[in-house]
């Protein structure tokens, strides 16, 4: 077929009578050929600092053990011969066998013995309990975290607590932005500066002076974490077909979690909370070499009415896969339905539909609960020692649970949607389980006072979600959605199948019913 000028009638037209079938190209050059598993490795690459960041506070954040700073100890030349448990037991009171370490007991100098300080255990009973002002902290483990610096311990605990909720606010605008702006300006533009942001604001962040420029960095980097996610999902699965888009989708979960394991050995080498920070923001820079290197989704071009552009990569990755196209490949995949050029659709049309909007609420509903499980469990990790084993395993089993249950809606979302609304789709989606996670800290902060009540909300939320994600339609086997119009085809269908299904469900229980009257008469 000739292309000469064909974008531009397009435009002309306004609406294209014709388009191209992406599936049925992806026939010819391949589902996973070696070039597009060549793309796919670039962008589980930029995944890796994503998880990174979205789990580092776990480390730069620690809160090591720690006690009062008591100037009449600390600042004396010879107290480096108490050893720090001696200091802790000497002068901090307990309650239900465990040290309360934001208070000490007042004492004086001159009511000791310069050498040892011996009187400190011995006539504390007549102490009075005062609230520390500065503390002491074990640095073995970490030399600084953002917790030590600014002394978010004690009554500043919470101040930890609501920067971290503001992160997760940052995942959720960069989940609704990331994907708008995927959907509008491309899948390549979109990934390529979500990589810079997370280089150049991850090194800002390390060089922060206060809490508050530090809260303002992460929000901003938490934006650039999500589009990554998001964005590079959404083109694994335009580029790839059949099983292997179930496959490569899931996959980008475990390059998100390989980044949690490379963050382990990279806090034993960086132990100062600025250094570890820094060097997680360098693993973004060669991002900017992918530029030259990720071809835009053909899948996204041609359904902006960009064909031309679209057939030149296609025919890219079918001479990369070593594969020749069939003369007519354009012919037999064009199919003949409207489909209007260069839409851009608002994020409201998923709500604006009747089917699309209970599916959205739907979807939006188990992303939210997946969010909040998943980070429960793994901020709420460093409890796991003080549990007996019975519920480590639980809490182990549920950790693997909702994470299969975070890969798997990733792919769900973006296949229940079509490709003028996919990555807005997911991101919505995504939006929602962001809520989640800014609730997250705030849930885990109830078992201080409530101890069953975090579980109970976990459990409780885990199970409606369950029972509302068998209303959502099958997408096992089903192409992916091109239009509008093909989704809301596809979610009539669907609940057609599903009733048809339902109607042969009662006949056959009926006649079993009925032959078991007549054997019994």
């Amino acid at each position: 077929m000739t292309d000469k000028n064909e974008d531009e009638t397009n435009q002309d037209a306004g609406e294209c009578r014709t388009a191209i079938d992406f599936d049925v190209v992806l026939k010819y050059i391949g589902a996973c050929g070696r070039y597009q598993l060549f793309l796919v490795l670039i962008v589980y690459y930029t995944v890796l600092p994503c998880g990174m960041h979205q789990v580092i506070a776990v480390f730069i954040a620690a809160v090591p053990a720690f006690r009062c700073r008591i100037s009449e100890i600390d600042d004396i030349r010879d107290s480096g011969n108490l050893s720090y448990d001696f200091i802790l037991n000497s002068t901090t009171p307990q309650e239900n066998q465990k040290y309360d370490t934001c208070n000490y007991y007042s004492r004086y100098p001159a009511d000791c013995n310069a050498s040892d300080y011996s009187c400190w255990n011995t006539t504390r009973q007549n102490s009075t309990v005062v609230s520390c002002t500065s503390y002491v902290f074990d640095t073995s483990t970490f030399t600084s975290t953002v917790s030590t610096e600014w002394g978010l311990v004690c009554d500043r605990s919470v101040i930890g607590t609501i920067s971290t909720a503001i992160y997760f606010c940052g995942v959720l605008i960069g989940a609704f932005v990331g994907g708008v702006v995927s959907d509008w300006i491309g899948r390549v533009p979109t990934l390529i500066g979500a990589q810079m942001g997370l280089s150049v604001i991850g090194i800002a962040c390390s060089f922060t002076g206060n809490i508050i420029t530090f809260t303002i960095t992460r929000f901003l980097l938490a934006t650039f974490v999500m589009s990554t996610m998001l964005v590079g999902f959404v083109y694994i699965v335009e580029i790839t077909g059949g099983k292997w888009r179930t496959v490569l989708g899931i996959l980008i979960q475990a390059a998100f979690a390989v980044g949690f394991m490379f963050l382990s050995p990279m806090s034993l080498r960086y132990r100062n909370w600025r250094e570890l920070q820094l060097a997680i923001s360098l693993v973004s820079c060669p991002a900017l070499l992918f530029w030259f290197v990720l071809p835009e989704s053909p899948r996204w071009l041609l359904s902006q009415g960009k064909t031309k552009k679209a057939k030149q990569i296609i025919c890219k990755i079918a001479r990369r896969n070593n594969v020749t196209l069939p003369n007519d490949v354009w012919d037999l995949a064009t199919v003949l339905k409207p489909l209007k050029q260069g839409n851009k659709c608002s994020p409201l049309v998923l709500l604006s539909l009747p089917r699309t909007r209970i599916l959205t609420l739907n979807v939006a509903f188990i992303w939210f609960v997946i969010s909040l499980i998943y980070y429960g469990l793994s901020l709420n990790v460093g409890s796991l020692a003080e549990l007996s084993i019975v519920a480590v395993v639980l809490a182990l089993s549920g950790k693997f649970a909702v994470s299969g249950a975070f890969a798997v809606i990733y792919n769900f979302t973006g296949e229940l949607y079509p490709t003028v609304v996919r990555s807005t789709a997911v991101g919505v989606g995504s939006m929602s389980a962001r809520i989640g996670s800014i609730f997250t800290p705030f849930a885990l902060h109830l078992q201080n006072s409530v101890p069953w009540l975090t579980g109970t909300i976990f459990g409780t939320l885990a199970l409606l979600g369950g029972g509302i994600s068998i209303f959502l339609p099958e997408t096992k086997g089903a192409p992916l959605l091109t239009t509008l119009p093909d989704a809301g085809e596809f979610y009539r269908q669907s609940r057609m199948n599903k009733k048809s299904k339902s109607s042969k469900a009662k006949r056959a229980k009926n006649n079993v019913e009925t032959e078991e009257q007549q054997a019994m008469i």
